[in-house]
Protein backbone atom coordinates (compact mmCIF):
# COMPACT_ATOMS: atom_id res chain seq x y z
CA UNK A 1 0.00 0.00 0.00
CA UNK A 2 1.43 3.37 -0.93
CA UNK A 3 1.19 6.13 1.62
CA UNK A 4 0.67 9.76 0.67
CA UNK A 5 3.37 11.46 -1.41
CA UNK A 6 4.63 13.55 1.52
CA UNK A 7 6.19 10.48 3.19
CA UNK A 8 9.96 10.14 2.53
CA UNK A 9 10.76 7.75 -0.32
CA UNK A 10 12.43 5.14 1.90
CA UNK A 11 9.16 4.80 3.87
CA UNK A 12 6.82 4.75 0.85
CA UNK A 13 5.43 1.22 1.22
CA UNK A 14 3.89 -0.34 4.28
CA UNK A 15 1.63 -3.35 4.83
CA UNK A 16 -1.49 -2.52 6.83
CA UNK A 17 -4.52 -4.42 8.00
CA UNK A 18 -7.81 -3.36 6.45
CA UNK A 19 -9.19 -2.33 9.87
CA UNK A 20 -6.18 -0.10 10.44
CA UNK A 21 -6.73 1.72 7.13
CA UNK A 22 -10.47 1.96 7.76
CA UNK A 23 -9.91 4.02 10.90
CA UNK A 24 -8.20 6.88 9.06
CA UNK A 25 -8.90 6.32 5.38
CA UNK A 26 -9.49 10.00 4.51
CA UNK A 27 -6.87 12.74 4.73
CA UNK A 28 -7.91 16.37 4.89
CA UNK A 29 -5.18 18.88 4.07
CA UNK A 30 -5.67 22.49 2.96
CA UNK A 31 -9.41 21.86 2.57
CA UNK A 32 -8.79 18.84 0.32
CA UNK A 33 -10.52 15.62 1.35
CA UNK A 34 -8.84 12.64 -0.33
CA UNK A 35 -7.89 9.03 0.23
CA UNK A 36 -4.83 8.52 2.36
CA UNK A 37 -3.87 5.17 0.84
CA UNK A 38 -3.47 3.86 -2.68
CA UNK A 39 -2.18 0.81 -4.48
CA UNK A 40 0.10 1.24 -7.47
CA UNK A 41 -0.99 -0.13 -10.83
CA UNK A 42 1.01 -3.11 -11.97
CA UNK A 43 1.68 -4.43 -15.45
CA UNK A 44 -0.72 -7.15 -16.57
CA UNK A 45 0.34 -10.77 -16.40
CA UNK A 46 1.32 -11.86 -19.89
CA UNK A 47 -0.12 -15.06 -21.30
CA UNK A 48 0.21 -16.16 -24.92
CA UNK A 49 -2.45 -15.04 -27.37
CA UNK A 50 -5.15 -17.70 -27.71
CA UNK A 51 -7.31 -18.81 -30.57
CA UNK A 52 -10.57 -17.93 -28.83
CA UNK A 53 -13.91 -19.19 -30.15
CA UNK A 54 -15.60 -15.76 -29.86
CA UNK A 55 -13.96 -12.37 -30.37
CA UNK A 56 -13.19 -11.04 -26.86
CA UNK A 57 -14.90 -7.68 -27.43
CA UNK A 58 -18.05 -9.44 -28.66
CA UNK A 59 -18.08 -11.77 -25.64
CA UNK A 60 -17.60 -8.80 -23.29
CA UNK A 61 -20.50 -6.94 -24.93
CA UNK A 62 -22.73 -10.03 -24.75
CA UNK A 63 -21.87 -10.54 -21.10
CA UNK A 64 -22.54 -6.87 -20.39
CA UNK A 65 -25.74 -6.17 -22.31
CA UNK A 66 -26.53 -9.30 -24.25
CA UNK A 67 -29.39 -11.72 -24.28
CA UNK A 68 -27.92 -15.21 -24.61
CA UNK A 69 -30.63 -17.88 -24.87
CA UNK A 70 -31.57 -20.75 -27.16
CA UNK A 71 -34.30 -18.57 -28.64
CA UNK A 72 -32.43 -15.31 -29.12
CA UNK A 73 -28.98 -13.82 -29.06
CA UNK A 74 -29.13 -10.04 -29.00
CA UNK A 75 -27.31 -6.96 -27.84
CA UNK A 76 -29.18 -4.06 -26.28
CA UNK A 77 -27.65 -0.65 -26.94
CA UNK A 78 -28.48 2.70 -28.50
CA UNK A 79 -24.77 3.16 -29.28
CA UNK A 80 -24.43 2.23 -32.96
CA UNK A 81 -20.61 2.40 -32.80
CA UNK A 82 -20.75 -0.40 -30.24
CA UNK A 83 -23.23 -2.41 -32.34
CA UNK A 84 -21.03 -1.97 -35.43
CA UNK A 85 -17.96 -3.10 -33.48
CA UNK A 86 -19.86 -6.20 -32.30
CA UNK A 87 -20.92 -6.92 -35.87
CA UNK A 88 -17.34 -6.55 -37.11
CA UNK A 89 -16.10 -8.86 -34.33
CA UNK A 90 -18.75 -11.45 -35.17
CA UNK A 91 -17.55 -11.54 -38.78
CA UNK A 92 -14.06 -12.60 -37.58
CA UNK A 93 -15.33 -15.96 -36.31
CA UNK A 94 -18.85 -16.31 -37.69
CA UNK A 95 -18.97 -15.04 -41.25
CA UNK A 96 -22.66 -15.91 -41.71
CA UNK A 97 -23.89 -13.94 -38.67
CA UNK A 98 -25.93 -10.80 -39.27
CA UNK A 99 -27.42 -8.21 -36.98
CA UNK A 100 -31.01 -7.14 -37.49
CA UNK A 101 -32.02 -3.88 -35.83
CA UNK A 102 -35.43 -3.75 -34.18
CA UNK A 103 -37.65 -0.71 -34.48
CA UNK A 104 -37.07 0.30 -30.86
CA UNK A 105 -33.55 1.41 -31.87
CA UNK A 106 -31.85 -0.38 -29.01
CA UNK A 107 -32.36 -4.10 -29.55
CA UNK A 108 -30.13 -5.75 -32.14
CA UNK A 109 -30.75 -9.43 -32.81
CA UNK A 110 -27.88 -11.58 -33.98
CA UNK A 111 -29.27 -13.79 -36.72
CA UNK A 112 -27.92 -16.84 -38.55
CA UNK A 113 -26.12 -17.59 -35.33
CA UNK A 114 -26.04 -21.40 -35.01
CA UNK A 115 -22.23 -21.47 -34.90
CA UNK A 116 -22.22 -18.68 -32.32
CA UNK A 117 -24.77 -20.59 -30.22
CA UNK A 118 -22.58 -23.69 -30.38
CA UNK A 119 -19.56 -21.70 -29.20
CA UNK A 120 -21.57 -20.12 -26.38
CA UNK A 121 -22.82 -23.57 -25.42
CA UNK A 122 -19.26 -24.99 -25.31
CA UNK A 123 -18.27 -22.05 -23.07
CA UNK A 124 -21.30 -22.81 -20.81
CA UNK A 125 -22.66 -19.32 -21.39
CA UNK A 126 -25.74 -20.15 -23.47
CA UNK A 127 -28.91 -19.63 -21.40
CA UNK A 128 -27.17 -17.54 -18.75
CA UNK A 129 -28.69 -14.39 -17.33
CA UNK A 130 -27.27 -11.29 -15.66
CA UNK A 131 -26.92 -13.05 -12.31
CA UNK A 132 -25.31 -16.20 -13.77
CA UNK A 133 -23.04 -14.83 -16.51
CA UNK A 134 -19.31 -15.27 -16.05
CA UNK A 135 -16.04 -14.90 -17.93
CA UNK A 136 -14.86 -18.31 -19.20
CA UNK A 137 -11.50 -19.44 -17.87
CA UNK A 138 -9.81 -19.56 -21.28
CA UNK A 139 -10.50 -15.81 -21.62
CA UNK A 140 -9.06 -15.13 -18.17
CA UNK A 141 -5.78 -16.71 -19.31
CA UNK A 142 -5.66 -15.16 -22.79
CA UNK A 143 -3.14 -12.48 -23.77
CA UNK A 144 -3.26 -9.11 -22.06
CA UNK A 145 -4.63 -7.47 -25.24
CA UNK A 146 -7.37 -10.10 -25.52
CA UNK A 147 -8.31 -9.52 -21.88
CA UNK A 148 -8.34 -5.74 -22.48
CA UNK A 149 -10.70 -6.26 -25.44
CA UNK A 150 -13.07 -8.32 -23.29
CA UNK A 151 -12.99 -5.60 -20.64
CA UNK A 152 -13.65 -2.94 -23.30
CA UNK A 153 -16.74 -4.86 -24.40
CA UNK A 154 -17.96 -5.09 -20.81
CA UNK A 155 -17.33 -1.43 -20.06
CA UNK A 156 -18.76 -0.18 -23.35
CA UNK A 157 -22.03 -1.86 -22.41
CA UNK A 158 -22.21 -1.68 -18.62
CA UNK A 159 -19.58 0.87 -17.65
CA UNK A 160 -20.24 4.46 -16.74
CA UNK A 161 -18.40 7.40 -15.28
CA UNK A 162 -20.11 10.17 -13.38
CA UNK A 163 -19.24 13.86 -13.22
CA UNK A 164 -16.60 13.28 -10.56
CA UNK A 165 -14.96 10.39 -12.40
CA UNK A 166 -16.66 7.80 -10.18
CA UNK A 167 -18.29 4.66 -11.48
Amino acid sequence: KKLNKQVPKEQTYKVLETQEMYKDFRMITKGENRAKYSINLVSPVEFPEKDLPIDPYVLGALLGDGTITDNIIAITSVDMDLVNKVEKGLKKNFNGCDISHRKDGKTHNITKSNELKESLKKLNILNTYSNTKFIPEEYLFASAEQRWELLRGLLDTDGSVGKLGRY
